[in-house]
């Protein structure tokens, strides 16, 4: 039997379906985050939820009663932008299906995003989930395809865990636009290597080693973990199920029913 909060001491928790599902903060979530603060951890907040902007996801943890401050806080809609600008597309006209909090984002570092009406300009397609995706947006991403070639996508989420049960998320949206194009999209949110590493990188150099993820997806936070090569544990409080862990190649280092039982001793 271990006890997790004292095993490591940096912890990189995902957020929908592990902090929060919807505006209902999952049980004691707010006394093993200000537990693990008392025990001098370094805390990160990673979400590949592209639907708000950085500042949003701090507010909503702080609204919820969860200290969280700007530097903790990893969301995919920053680490989109700060990828394109190293990828040489500041200034350079990009179509972005997705919503505002991440087009928000993306102007905050310099990306240009292009109107519908000057759509051929563009130089790539970056791809998210939003509640206005329509029939005339896979149009135009198909046509931009047809010419640059280039798709990005924040995250390949299928589904988004909600107090309503499952939601369709990005991985919807880019299935279609991958299929119409015949592209297959860049991913740059968890489980890409770059998103971790960054996230990595924030931590203290002194205490990188030892880091947990704890997040309720295989696909996602899971499988982070395993190509970061660091430690992970899977909540059951989110999308992915003890039967879906029979049947995965991806294995947690441990499955614990929510967020709470970090502070007890697990197998």
């Amino acid at each position: 039997m271990t006890c997790i909060a004292h095993n490591y001491k940096s912890f990189l928790f995902d957020l929908d379906g592990v902090i929060y599902l919807g505006d209902s903060v999952i049980p004691g979530t707010k006394e093993t985050i200000e537990y693990l603060r008392t025990l001098n951890k370094n805390i990160r907040f990673l979400t590949n939820n592209p639907l708000g902007t950085t500042l949003d996801f701090v507010k909503k943890l702080n609204n919820l009663g969860i200290v969280a401050f700007d530097s903790e806080v990893f969301s995919v809609g920053k680490a989109t932008a700060s990828f394109l600008v190293s990828e040489g597309f500041q200034d350079k006209p990009v179509y972005v299906i997705g919503s505002e909090g991440l087009k928000s984002e993306l102007r905050a570092q310099g990306i240009c995003i292009v109107a519908e009406l000057n759509h051929l300009d563009a130089t790539a397609v970056v791809a998210s989930v939003h509640y206005d995706f329509s029939y005339h947006e896979l149009m135009i991403a198909t046509q931009i395809l047809d010419q640059c070639g280039i798709l990005y996508g924040t995250n390949r989420d299928a589904v988004r865990p909600t107090v309503n049960g499952k939601m369709p998320g990005s991985g919807s949206i880019l299935a279609a636009i991958e299929t119409a194009s015949g592209i297959e999209a860049q991913i740059i949110g968890k489980p890409a290597l770059p998103f971790m590493h960054a996230v990595i990188r924030s931590l203290p150099a002194s205490s990188s080693t030892p880091v947990i993820i704890i997040g309720d997806r295989l696909d996602t936070d899971i499988q982070a973990g395993v190509s970061a090569q660091i430690d992970t544990a899977l909540v059951l409080t989110g999308v992915s199920t003890l039967n879906d862990v029979k049947v995965s190649n991806l294995q947690p280092d441990f499955i614990i029913p929510s967020i709470a039982s970090l502070t007890h001793s697990v197998p």
